[in-house]
């Protein structure tokens, strides 16, 4: 059994071996990187690795041990129907429970029969007369029953004798060093932690491990004294002292803590590990820039350094490129669906591209006094990854600090000079991009959006911060008059680029001229970014507008109506939010209390997700104490709905236009309402909000809720260094270590699901459908399936016979495999004999009513006597309501590890949340309809064809599973791996997806339409499919161009192929193109190869030969020469130990080598030879005169002896030869001839010959990773030995 690591690729066979790599590399766990279960199976994290410990010893134990059963206690309480499998303890829990509720209780102990309804009676009872005592429960509480389990496999029982300790493996003696090494960064990460996310002082890490040297130090003696007795008893004629002396010293030598903290250990000091987590961790360091010659600076994290660091971690990359994969184009789904983002000329590309999001605000780090002390009020740049999903960009580890500087920084030398490192690093990026190592590539980006308070934002863009000037909207150019009306009618003028852009310069020149137009100066930002703009750059925030502006004011003038008209009282509502039932997330959001100067204020204060849970909740709070019609309630419900709708993550026009006119109506029913209240400028940012959710998408994923909860990270810092030297540099540095410190994690973000217990039930409380289902899943059924079997009446001369693995679920799948199976071009109904009437016929409406071996029959619908015919006619007509338009099959990967589950409709996402809620909380059972699972189907179908057209029952069994790991309310409690049905339906659906691919002309599956029909011959009945890991077998024609257009530029590359210097990029690019119709001569025509050489001469130069390769397999051909670089040491060991007549064989082979000069392409070509030898199907004259292609060797006729078990270390030279033809030559070895006729045997759609079959599987499965999944026995032993 093979162990698995699920943070990296560590592979082994020992679960103790897996135990022991968690502890040594990934023992740094934290809330992000939880202890996984070792159990690929099993979705169980933990915060201990004896939590671990105990979870794999009660839950695990058994399964690993091979035992078939194991005995279960059962507790029965008396008063109820309870009977679980539990703990002592857990059952009085549960009877304490009863007590609780006054409820008489027996005691459960043998021969006592004391009862009691008070708790604490039954405790000083049961602690009197039962505490400590051997007196067994009654029968009818406690009793032990054997739960069956399964039967595992030889190779599981066999594994299970291995020792599988869980704590002590032995290390062999080479990875000592490695470990040593390990072992110190380890404590370096541990001292990291301490510092960063534990906050512990450096003093204080410093006095620890100074205390806990000198503690080592002085415990020597007694050390000493337990190894010298030790010693005397076990060894007599040995110099007792000198031996203890010798193993002291290497135990304190070697002792990883007192090694590295001791005086001139690696971590001995603060500036030591600071020096040893730079250099060993990715930590990027922030620098100081001087903005004056008075101490003021600025901290500057690098930008570009910090996006190569992230984008260097795998969990980061797969998930921002994830991301881009799901974007879709129907409604407002995330930023990409904002005009912003489309009219980005550097963004909206299908290139992968870096997004980012900035963050603008001040914040005062030590404020005891309150915020206007500004003492140390700092303004602090944060930046996050737009790529990433927004579930992802909410955690705070993820936003990243770009500048810190103290605020008086900023206001005396203003954002250009404070800025103006991170807007050179910006532009480079725009410019030039920054290299990501993973993709091999430079990747540009840009700033889309800086997301602010409405006065840092108005700060940083230009306008003015004043907003009792006249112009005091940053998305319009409304007047303080005529703040009153609607924006929604028409009369206040939205800024433009091109408008903003000419008020800036007429401020420029003329000062005076910023209170018309409500701009002061220039962004930096715009004014140096080409692709970022103020006024589609500064998003709203709903934080500042609704949750801690409107809502707040209205709560308080709405609470004032209330009071004022009796219906509730400021205490009684105090007290109703007291003692209300909060649950979830509730709980840490619950409201405070309303100050009782809340009148005078005109607000409620709070913070925003405060007031936001206040608002949600009120009318379960007080709704019942308001009548039904008062005008300030419905004002505060148009409010709730109001926030609900712009807090959402999905939008569509209707949404929008909805939130228009709640805004609108809330505007006119407040001013009705309260006709004395003057609406805020917050009133009239709101009222822009179903535009900005067009410009930017979803304004929930651009607010600043998250990014002001970063500022918790740098007042912790202040409170426990207490260092307001510099505190700016000191929380920069304290912030960067924090990053390499996650960065260094093999996981970055938290498990999409975390469970730490698990509880067992008996099998026999479940209804016994239930049971029958838990049985059949834990394969604890016996009975045999039975196949399903209809005999299928087309006509009355065509009666056919149907046999299924699985009965169809509904009519319509039936339909399906029918229509497929007897090669039905047509629409019809079906009906059955129904053996209820006498076999008579019946339509077919319901699965469950056909009978075991039923006979139905083939009804054709009528249909119009002219159909519609397409421009594009072939054998069947298509209509304009079936057009199916054929997906691209121009493949660039193989079948992929893990298969990937597209997104779906969003309804039929939406439903599946919904159920996978249902099913983790409360294991609920989830029956898929059947026009979701069609769209399912048809999702997955498309996704599958992607890779493959023709997969087979492994890789559709890849795909069930895959979907049921990523929704698990799918999973079927009747099939063994929980997705039998799921992959026999994946199975019918692919069959009716290559139809529809028939019918709409695709080739890959057109060349196999006339199989099995009337009429045609054996060969045309042959089916043609990739049968050796091709990824694009027969691919279709470039779009806009044709048989012809590609005639034409084939006959442009042979002229070229003519000339004495061909030109190899024409030649490369041409062969890229024409690649659909050469495929089409080679697979479909089957041309000859004479003929093929005649018309596709650059096919065969060594050069194309690779590409031709790579455009079919997607894989690198030269990979056959780094796996011999890799297998050829291990070659040699294992021909060596062969005997036998075959070893006899090989070790003339292997003395050939010994007698000459060792040279890397002789050992090659010794390999080469033998396993040519070794692995030959046949002997014989017959199997050689039979080959199709081999390879021919020239060498000089010196005298040298010939023979068979003779190798030609240096012929003249090698060729190729197909079809009793020289193809190529001039090879100077066989290697690298063998290596160009494994790529012809591709390129050309040639069977393996049967004297060379296992050799060239060998070189496609095993050294190539094509199809490895599939050996023969031959092929899988000398793998074994291979990777042994």
């Amino acid at each position: 059994m093979q162990w698995k690591c699920k943070h990296c690729i560590f592979l082994t066979d020992k679960r103790g071996l897996l135990f022991k790599h968690y502890r040594l590399r990934h023992g740094g766990f934290t809330r992000q990187q939880p202890i996984p279960c070792l159990h690929m199976d099993c979705v169980c994290t933990f915060q201990s690795f004896n939590a671990l410990k105990v979870h794999l010893s009660k839950w695990h134990s058994q399964a690993d041990i091979g035992q078939s059963s194991k005995p279960v206690t059962v507790f029965h309480c008396q008063v109820c129907e309870y009977g679980e499998p539990c703990t002592e303890a857990e059952f009085f829990t549960h009877v304490r429970s009863h007590l609780k509720l006054k409820q008489k209780v027996p005691c459960p102990y043998e021969g006592c029969d004391f009862q009691s309804s008070v708790y604490s009676t039954f405790n000083a009872h049961k602690s009197r007369m039962h505490s400590g005592c051997t007196t067994p429960f009654k029968t009818e509480v406690r009793s032990v029953t054997s739960q069956t389990e399964d039967q595992h496999s030889e190779e599981g029982a066999e594994t299970s004798t291995q020792d599988d300790t869980l704590c002590e493996v032995e290390d062999s003696a080479d990875n000592i060093t490695d470990l040593e090494s390990q072992l110190e960064r380890n404590l370096a990460s541990l001292f990291l932690e301490m510092q960063t996310i534990l906050h512990v002082p450096e003093y204080a890490v410093q006095e620890v491990t100074q205390r806990l040297n000198q503690i080592n130090l002085l415990s020597q003696p007694v050390l000493q004294t337990a190894v010298q007795k030790i010693i005397s008893q076990h060894c007599v004629n040995v110099d007792v002292n000198y031996v203890v002396s010798e193993i002291m010293n290497a135990v304190l030598q070697n002792n990883i803590l007192f090694k590295h903290t001791d005086k001139d250990g690696s971590l001995s000091t603060a500036s030591k590990r600071a020096s040893y987590i730079t250099q060993e961790f990715p930590v990027v360091m922030p620098v100081e820039y001087p903005l004056d010659k008075n101490g003021n600076s600025v901290v500057y994290v690098p930008i570009l350094k910090m996006l190569q660091a992230l984008l260097s971690h795998k969990d980061i990359l797969e998930k921002a490129l994830h991301t881009e994969a799901l974007h879709t184009e129907n409604g407002y789904h995330s930023f990409r669906d904002g005009t912003s983002f489309k009219g980005n000329a550097l963004l909206n590309v299908d290139e992968f591209r870096i997004v980012l999001g900035l963050y603008i605000d001040e914040f005062e780090v030590a404020n005891p006094l309150g915020t206007s002390k500004k003492k140390h009020k700092l303004c602090a740049i944060y930046w996050v990854l737009a790529n990433l999903d927004s579930k992802y960009r909410s955690t705070l580890h993820t936003i990243q600090l770009a500048v810190l500087c103290k605020d008086s920084s900023v206001q005396k030398h203003g954002y250009q000079e404070v800025l103006r490192p991170l807007i050179q690093d910006l532009v480079t990026l725009e410019e030039h991009g920054v290299y990501v190592e993973q993709l091999a590539e430079s990747v540009k980006g840009t700033v889309l959006y800086v997301s602010a308070d409405n006065l840092g934002a108005h700060s940083l863009a230009g306008f003015q911060e004043s907003f009792a000037a006249n112009h005091f909207c940053r998305f319009c150019l409304c007047s303080r008059n005529d703040k009153d009306k609607e924006v929604r009618s028409g009369l206040h003028q939205p800024r433009t680029r091109e408008s903003h852009d000419t008020h800036v310069q007429e401020v420029f020149h003329d000062r005076t001229m910023a209170k018309h137009y409500g701009v002061k100066r220039g962004c930096p930002l715009s004014d140096k970014l080409t692709y970022f703009h103020v006024v589609d750059g500064f998003p709203p925030d709903i934080l500042h507008d609704f949750l801690e502006g409107v809502v707040p004011v209205e709560l308080a003038l709405c609470l004032q109506s209330f009071i004022a008209k009796k219906y509730v009282s400021l205490d009684s509502v105090n007290e109703a939010i007291r003692k209300f039932p909060y649950t979830f997330s509730d709980k840490v959001d619950q409201p405070q209390k309303i100050p009782k100067n809340f009148f005078l204020k005109g607000t409620i204060g709070g913070n925003g997700h405060e007031n936001r849970s206040l608002l949600r909740l009120l009318p379960l709070i007080v709704g019942h104490s308001i009548p039904e019609g008062d005008e300030a309630w419905e004002t505060l419900m148009l409010l709730k709905d109001m926030v609900e709708i712009v807090m959402s993550s999905h939008f569509n026009d209707e949404l929008i236009d909805f939130l228009d006119c709640k805004i609108s109506e809330h505007r006119e029913l407040l001013q009705t309402t309260f006709p004395n209240y003057r609406l805020r400028p917050k009133h009239h940012f709101i009222e822009h909000y179903p535009q900005m959710v067009k410009i930017f998408g979803p304004l929930i994923d651009v607010w600043t809720m998250r990014f002001e909860g970063k500022h918790k990270f740098f007042k912790q810092v202040v409170h426990d260094t207490r260092n307001f030297k510099n505190v700016a540099l000191t929380l920069a540095v304290r912030h960067q270590k924090t990053m390499g410190l996650y960065l260094d994690s093999s996981v970055f973000f938290k498990p999409a699901v975390q469970i730490d217990k698990v509880q067992s039930v008996l099998v026999k409380s479940f209804p016994d459908h239930i049971q029958s289902l838990l049985q059949q899943q834990n394969g604890q059924q016996t009975t045999a399936m039975e196949r399903f079997k209809i005999r299928v009446i087309v006509t009355d001369q065509d009666i056919q016979k149907l046999s299924l693995d699985v009965k169809p679920q509904t009519v319509q799948e039936l339909k399906v495999i029918v229509q497929e199976h007897c090669h039905l071009q047509y629409e019809f109904n079906m009906m059955y004999e129904d053996p209820d009437f006498g076999n008579a016929l019946c339509n077919l409406d319901n699965m469950d009513d056909l009978p075991a071996a039923a006979t139905v029959k083939v009804v054709p619908l009528l249909t119009s006597l002219f159909p519609e015919v397409t421009s594009n006619s072939s054998d069947v007509s298509i209509s304009s309501a079936d057009t199916f338009i054929i997906p691209s099959s121009s493949r660039t990967q193989g079948w992929p590890e893990f298969f990937q589950i597209p997104v779906f409709s969003v309804d039929v996402e939406f439903r599946l949340r919904q159920a996978n809620l249902a099913y983790l909380k409360d294991n609920k059972a989830f029956k898929c309809p059947w026009d979701m699972k069609r769209n399912i189907l048809q999702v997955l179908a498309e996704e599958i064809y992607k890779f493959d057209t023709y997969p087979d029952e492994d890789r559709l069994r890849a795909v069930a599973r895959a979907l049921i790991a990523k929704h698990p309310c799918l999973t079927e409690a009747g099939s063994t791996d929980g997705c039998s049905s799921w992959k026999n339906s994946l199975y019918f659906k692919m069959g009716n997806f290559r139809t529809k691919l028939r019918k709409a002309g695709c080739a890959e599956v057109s060349i196999n339409s006339g199989k099995g029909s009337p009429g045609t011959s054996p060969v045309s009945r042959g089916l043609k499919r990739p049968k050796r890991c091709e990824v694009n077998f027969l691919p279709e024609l470039p779009e806009k161009e044709n048989e012809e257009t590609l005639e034409a530029l084939r006959i442009l590359l042979a002229e070229e192929m003519k000339k004495r210097n061909p030109n190899a990029t024409v030649i490369a690019s041409k062969m890229d193109q024409t690649f659909s119709l050469r495929r089409r001569e080679i697979v479909e025509a089957e041309t000859p190869v004479a003929t093929l050489k005649e018309r596709w001469p650059a096919l065969f130069t060594e050069r194309q030969v690779f590409s031709e390769f790579n455009r079919i397999a997607a894989t690198n051909l030269n990979d056959f020469f780094e796996a011999l670089d890799r297998y050829t040491p291990r070659f040699v060991s294992i021909f060596k130990t062969k005997r036998g007549g075959v070893g006899e064989t090989l070790n003339v082979f292997l003395q050939q080598i010994d007698l000459r000069v060792s040279r890397v392409h002789i050992q090659y070509l010794t390999v080469i030879i033998v396993l040519l030898f070794v692995l030959q199907d046949a002997d014989g004259d017959d199997a050689w005169a039979q080959v199709s292609f081999g390879l021919l060797t020239v060498i000089e006729d010196d005298g040298t002896p010939v023979g068979p078990n003779l190798i030609h270390l240096e012929p003249v030279s090698t060729g190729i030869i197909i079809e009793g033809s020289l193809i190529m030559d001039g090879f100077k070895s066989l290697p690298e001839a063998l290596c160009i006729l494994f790529g012809l045997s591709y390129a050309l759609h040639l069977d393996y010959p049967k004297s060379m079959k296992n050799t060239l599987n060998f070189i496609q499965k095993v050294m190539l990773g094509l199809g490895q999944n599939k050996l023969s026995p031959k092929l899988q032993s000398l793998k074994n030995l291979l990777l042994s």
